[in-house]
C-alpha cells in the first residue's frame, strides 16, 4: 500500500487555487484570461511596471524595453559592466588583506555588492561607485525588496511596507532623480541633433526618457512615487535579489561536485564550465 502525505501548506498558499497538472498549467498560460496576480504589497510598490501589466500595454512596454535584453546589450553588459566592476569590488577587497597576505570577507555581502553595483547601471542610477555609496544603495535596495514580498516578512506587514515606501522615497532623493534628470538632458540633446543615439546610456532610464515615461503618473501619485520610481523598484530587486538567492546554490552545488569528482576542481576557474553549473542549478531551483 503507498501512504500519501498531504504537504501542509504556509496560510498566505491556503485560498490560492492549486495547479497540479502540465495540462492545467498550459491552459492557464495559454487563456487571454490570465493576468498577474499576487499579494496587494507587490502592486503597491511596483505596481504598473512591466512585471505585471498584461494584454496590449504589457507588450507596448515589453517592446518599448526590449533593447535592454538584446544580444548585443548582453555583450555591451558583461564587457562593459559586468567585468569591471567584478574587478572593482575584488580590487577594494585586495586593499583589505591580513597580515598573512588573504584577504577575508563574506561572500554574500560581496556578491550583492557587485550585483547592486551592475543593476545600478543598467537602470541607469548613477554613483554607485565606493564601498560606502554601495553599502547605503544596498540597504535602501534590499527594503524595499523586503517590502514588495511583505508576506514573507516575520515582521509585522504594516511596517515593512511603510518602511518600503519611506525607503523607496529616500532612493528617489538619494540616487535615482538626478540620474533620472541627467538622462532626460542627454535624451533631450539627441532630440535636438547635437547626440547620436549610440551616444546615450544603454539603461532603463534612457529608454524611459525616450519613449516620454519619465511623466507618467496616476492620479494618487506624489513626485517620488510614480510610474518611473515603480519601474526602477521592480528592475533593482528583480536584478539583485533573485540572483543573491539564487548563487547560494550553484556555490553548494560546485563543492559537492568538487567532492564527488576532485578531477574537475580545476575547473572552477573555466568560465564556460561555472555558465553550465549555473544552468543546471536555475534547472533544480526554481528562483
Amino acid at each position: 500500500m503507498t501512504a500519501t502525505t498531504e504537504r501542509a501548506l504556509p496560510p498566505f498558499a491556503r485560498d490560492l487555487q492549486r495547479v497540479e497538472t502540465y495540462a492545467e498549467i498550459n491552459e492557464v498560460l495559454r487563456s487571454p484570461k490570465f493576468v498577474p496576480g499576487g499579494a496587494p504589497e507587490r502592486f503597491l510598490i511596483m505596481g504598473d511596471s512591466l512585471l505585471l501589466q498584461s494584454g496590449e500595454e504589457h507588450l507596448a512596454r515589453k517592446m518599448a524595453y526590449s533593447p535592454l535584453f538584446s544580444t548585443d546589450s548582453m555583450v555591451f553588459y558583461e564587457s562593459k559592466l559586468l567585468d569591471p566592476q567584478i574587478e572593482q569590488v575584488m580590487s577594494e577587497l585586495q586593499a583589505k588583506r591580513g597580515t598573512d597576505g588573504l584577504a577575508r570577507t563574506d561572500f554574500v555581502p560581496l556578491v550583492r555588492a557587485m550585483l547592486m553595483r551592475i543593476a545600478a547601471q543598467i537602470t541607469g542610477v548613477d554613483g554607485v561607485d565606493t564601498p560606502a555609496r554601495t553599502q547605503r544603495f544596498c540597504e535602501l535596495v534590499a527594503k524595499v525588496s523586503e517590502a514588495v514580498s511583505g508576506q514573507f516578512s516575520l515582521r509585522d506587514k504594516k511596517d515593512v511596507i511603510q518602511e518600503g515606501l519611506a525607503t523607496l522615497k529616500a532612493l528617489v532623493e538619494e540616487f535615482m532623480q538626478s540620474s533620472l534628470d541627467r538622462r532626460r538632458d542627454l535624451v533631450q540633446q539627441f532630440k535636438c541633433g547635437a547626440l547620436q543615439k549610440n551616444d546615450l546610456p544603454k539603461d532603463l532610464f534612457t529608454l524611459i526618457c525616450l519613449h516620454g515615461h519619465d511623466t507618467q503618473s496616476r492620479a494618487d501619485d506624489t513626485p517620488c512615487f510614480t510610474y518611473v520610481w515603480r519601474e526602477a523598484a521592480f528592475f533593482l530587486t528583480a536584478a539583485t535579489a533573485t540572483t543573491t538567492l539564487s548563487l547560494p546554490h550553484v556555490v553548494i552545488h560546485l563543492h559537492e561536485w568538487v567532492q564527488a569528482h576532485p578531477v574537475d576542481a580545476g575547473k572552477l576557474q573555466d568560465p564556460e564550465f561555472l555558465r553550465r553549473a549555473v544552468g543546471e542549478s536555475l534547472r533544480l531551483h526554481q528562483v
